[in-house]
């Protein structure tokens, strides 16, 4: 097997990459039909990420990001059938998934084709840097709405998260938070 060239090495190495984005594909497609089947919950699990940790061994982190793949596939159909046929990683389709699902409706389908022309040549963590940027781009005037709803939510919830606290620490001296 490595008496291959390094030209070859090189192309069986992305052989075996995209055989295992089209295995982490089916276990996602094969995991969310026993979600959809209610089976975490048959077999006692409060949550899908909950199921998932502890049956395939996964960490806390890596279940709840499953999960939520499981949850967004089905509503980006070209993202989940890119996926299946490996040309996206987990991490991508889990990226173009989580940006798609914040645009509005009309324009899920153009954000996604969008950003399924760019995963060839993105890192995930680039594509959610696109990803947050794909509104503006796709239908400018609505990012406009966009971002002055979501800045108009965060001080909303920065004034309910305010909080001013006087408290003795019992020497004589008090302490003041928030």
């Amino acid at each position: 097997m490595f008496a291959l060239s390094d030209t070859e090495l090189a192309a069986f190495a992305m052989e075996i990459r995209d055989s295992i984005r089209v295995l982490q594909a089916e276990l996602i497609a094969v995991c969310a039909e026993q979600a959809g089947r209610n089976i975490p919950y048959q077999q006692g699990y409060a949550s899908v990420p909950a199921w998932l940790n502890a049956t395939h061994r996964v960490g806390v982190n890596a279940a709840s990001k499953m999960a939520r793949l499981i949850k967004l596939l089905p509503a980006v159909p070209a993202v989940a059938e890119a996926f299946a046929a490996g040309e996206l990683s987990q991490a991508q389709a889990a990226e173009i998934a989580q940006a798609v699902d914040t645009v509005p409706a009309c324009v899920c389908d153009e954000a996604a084709s969008v950003l399924l022309g760019q995963a060839a040549a993105l890192k995930p963590e680039e594509l959610r840097i696109a990803g947050r940027r794909i509104l503006r781009h796709v239908d400018p005037d609505a990012a406009e709405e966009h971002e002055r709803k979501q800045i108009e939510r965060e001080d909303r919830l920065a004034w309910e998260a305010r909080a001013f606290t006087v408290s003795a620490d019992g020497t004589g001296r008090y302490r003041l938070t928030g």
